[in-house]
This record gives C-alpha cells, structure tokens and sequence, in this order.
C-alpha cells in the first residue's frame, strides 16, 4: 500500500491583487495572503520585516503602521505539515505618501477676526493632514508672527494696516499644502469719547 503526500501547498495570491492595495505610510495596513494546502500551512517571508511591516507566520497577513513612502520587494513561501513547501514567490508592496497638507481657514473667517492696534492679536490657522505640520509664512509684519507648530499667528499690531502674507503647512513626509494668501486686517481703536455730561460741569 503506497501512501503519498498530498499536493504541495501553493500561494494563488497574484501580484495584481496587492497592487490593488497599496499601503499609506503613518496608516495602519493589512493584507491576507492566500495558498491551496493540507493542513495547517505556516508562512514564511525574505524581505520582511520592513518599513514597520512584518508577515504573520500563521495566518498570511502583513501588516503594520509604514512610516515613509517605501517600494517593498520580498519572497513569500508556504509550507505544510507534511514537509512540503510552494515555490517561493515574489510580490511587491507599494507605500505610498499620504494626501499632502491643504490649509483649511478662509480667508473669509480671518477677515471677522479683524486686529486692532495696541491690543494683544491671536489667530489660529488650520490645516489637513497626517503626522506633524509645521506651519510657515512670508509677509507677516506689524509685530505679528507666526508660531510654526501651532498654526497660531499672534502679536500686538502697532499701526493701521492691512497685513497681506502667504501660509504654508508642510508634513513630515516632505509634502507642502500650496501657498494660501491672507490678508489681516488691523484696525485703529475705537476714537475717545467725553464721557464727562454738562450737568457734572
């Protein structure tokens, strides 16, 4: 009596199918990897751990949290309990940056948050986007400037002004929103009043 092995295991995963999608770096990914077998099949990989990306060994699945815009080239080989294993296979996962900071304050919204002369000014701009932004800007004068990490552009004007500037919110990722213009509006104090009646007189 000839007892034989069952058919080797075999990754039936395409290329095609993890292009399709592709990870973003600073987002969590995962992707399942699939094979014909017998058995319990246990995975094994050439090329990962990488980029913050590793291979379950159990169940087919890599995953992880990418931290920069990568092209991650690796094996994958499935192997059975019987001793048998796939052909090692090559697959390739892309990374990609995540959207580019875009500024998100109107114009509209600085212009009801007028400055005025003398007096403290504080104005928080804001922006999309993943990771740390650091925020920067070309035109801010009059004692206005901008705190880079926050967004928040602050000061005590010293004269009647328009302030015109451009702001800018880049990623850790190299990416830049485009150059957003502003314009602030600094205003004189309201004119004194003689609060003294004639009757007081």
């Amino acid at each position: 009596l000839t007892i034989n092995n069952p058919a080797a295991p075999t990754i039936t995963t395409t290329q095609a199918q993890l292009t399709a999608g592709p990870a973003t770096a600073d987002s969590v990914y995962g992707f399942t990897f699939h094979a014909s077998g017998t058995g319990a099949l246990t995975w094994s990989a050439v090329g990962l751990p990488a980029d913050a990306l590793a291979l379950a060994a159990s169940t087919g699945i890599v995953s992880g949290t990418p931290t920069s815009k990568a092209t991650i080239s690796f094996t994958l080989t499935v192997s059975d309990t019987f001793g048998q294993s796939s052909a090692a296979t090559a697959f390739t996962l892309t990374v990609n940056n995540p959207p580019a900071p875009a500024i998100t304050t109107t114009q509209a919204q600085v212009t009801a948050a007028p400055g005025m002369v003398g007096s403290v000014y504080s104005f928080t701009f804001h922006a999309t986007g993943s990771g740390t932004l650091t925020f920067s800007a070309v035109g801010l004068a009059d004692g206005l400037s901008l705190n880079s990490s926050t967004g928040v552009v602050s000061g005590t004007p010293t004269s009647k002004q328009s302030v015109s500037f451009t702001l800018k919110a880049s990623d850790t990722f190299g990416q830049s929103s485009a150059a957003t213009a502003f314009t602030i509006t600094v205003n004189n104090p309201a004119p004194p009043v003689i609060s003294t009646t004639v009757a007081q007189v």
